[in-house]
């Protein structure tokens, strides 16, 4: 199968999103499926770190779109790199080909609407990979007012992104109580908790020792 996956962060981005899904993308090859990643050309934490434009890993094509560096030190500045991100994935997907599948996360919020109308026209399936709820979590946060233009015109978005899915990934039963919450059908929500990445954590005693002395 040709597969896309979507999302802001992905190899070698230590954001957890990204690791998952490359995880995930690394999986998908190995069993012969043909991946294709679109991700930022800068890190998520660390905007000022830019990767190549593309590369290929663990058999993944890896095609990264230019970004900027706003960073996240207030809200507007998370804006303007989310937008911008936004636009040149618009633009990169009307040059893309069909894909029999699409797994979009959420990084930035709402990706997965422009890989709802990718799917709709190009006739994939969407796998949506339900990382963070928005504007569910901008709300609560207080960035965004109850029943406003911004958080009515996100919640459309984020309706259409679930009813457009072929298979929604929930990260517990509280987020699937949420999103059936929304009008889509539990049968078409399926819970997969973010895994752990044991196997790369090791007990660095220097470096703890460098760290206490430095504080």
């Amino acid at each position: 199968m040709r597969i896309l996956l979507l999302n802001q962060c992905f190899h070698p981005d230590v954001a957890s999103t990204a690791q998952h899904l490359s995880d995930f993308g690394a999986g998908l090859a190995e069993r012969g499926h043909q991946v294709t990643a679109i991700a930022s050309r800068r890190a998520y934490d660390r905007p000022e770190q830019r990767f190549a434009a593309r590369e290929t890993w663990q058999g993944i094509d890896i095609r990264r779109l230019p970004a900027t560096g706003f960073g996240k030190t207030a809200l507007w500045r998370r804006a303007a790199d989310f937008g911008f991100f936004s636009a040149v994935t618009t633009l990169r997907l009307l040059t893309l080909p069909r894909y029999d599948a699409v797994v979009a996360l959420t990084s930035p919020p709402l990706v997965s609407y422009l890989a709802a109308w990718f799917c709709r026209l190009r006739g994939a399936k969407l796998f949506y990979w339900v990382m963070d709820m928005n504007p569910d979590e901008a709300v609560a946060a207080g960035w965004l007012k109850p029943g406003s233009l911004p958080t009515r015109a996100l919640e459309t978005m984020s309706r259409f992104s679930l009813r457009q899915s072929h298979r929604i990934i929930a990260l517990d039963r509280y987020m699937k109580e949420r999103i059936v919450a929304k009008g889509i059908h539990g049968d078409r929500v399926v819970i997969i908790p973010p895994w752990a990445h044991d196997e790369a954590v090791h007990f660095d005693a220097r470096g703890r020792a460098k760290f206490r002395a430095a504080q």
